[in-house]
């Protein structure tokens, strides 16, 4: 499905579900070295009018090297500030025959949390305070089950468009490789994304 048909899925649910929806498709300018058209389109929803977290697509074919150029997710905003940027994936079969992560972590008991994830960034100690012995834990490793790209992070992506999102931290549960657009999952990662936000220290 291209973007602008999802953007009218989108424009339904939000309709259907009596909540607000703002989003954009702009074309990138043709040039000499551009020739074919490409388009950023990013759509987002508050789930509710307390705007407690957001639901965010975005697709960009020219965003920064080394930012996901297609991603969709709930955002949910934090009243700590942050600055650390990391992901965090569920662990695979891979990591547990891990040899030298093995080696590294003996006589080291992690939390529950944090023995069934990976760490993508050097910050063990705040996943450790946000996440470790809360039901948030719990829920976060519910929303890494929807699919195996799932990842959760902290301040990363830039996600700058969305207004209630804009120089604030936040933690995302997001999908980096397409868009969902069932609605049931949707649903499902708001309340999700809710329930975390309660959580959260």
């Amino acid at each position: 499905m291209d973007d602008s048909s999802a953007l009218m899925v989108l424009r339904d649910f939000a309709k259907r579900t009596n909540r607000n929806i703002e989003f954009d498709e702009s074309r990138y300018p043709l040039s000499s070295y551009r020739k074919i058209e490409r388009f950023r389109t990013f759509a987002y929803i508050p789930n509710n009018e307390q705007e407690s977290c957001y639901f965010v697509w975005l697709s960009d074919p020219y965003r920064v090297i080394g930012e996901y150029s297609v991603f969709c997710g709930v955002f949910i905003p934090i009243a700590s500030k942050y600055k650390e940027r990391f992901y965090i994936r569920k662990k695979n079969i891979l990591d547990n025959l891990n040899l030298l992560s093995l080696i590294k972590n003996i006589g080291r008991k992690k939390p529950g949390f944090l023995s069934s994830v990976v760490i993508s960034g050097n910050d063990n100690n705040t996943a450790n305070e946000l996440f470790s012995g809360t039901m948030a834990g719990h829920k976060i490793l519910e929303a890494l089950e929807l699919s195996p790209a799932m990842r959760l992070s902290v301040n990363i992506p830039d996600v700058d468009f969305v207004p209630g999102l804009k120089d604030k931290s936040y933690i995302a549960i997001m999908n980096p490789q397409e868009w969902f657009l069932d609605k049931g999952v949707i649903e499902k990662m708001f309340r999700l994304g809710e329930e975390i936000g309660k959580h959260l220290k």
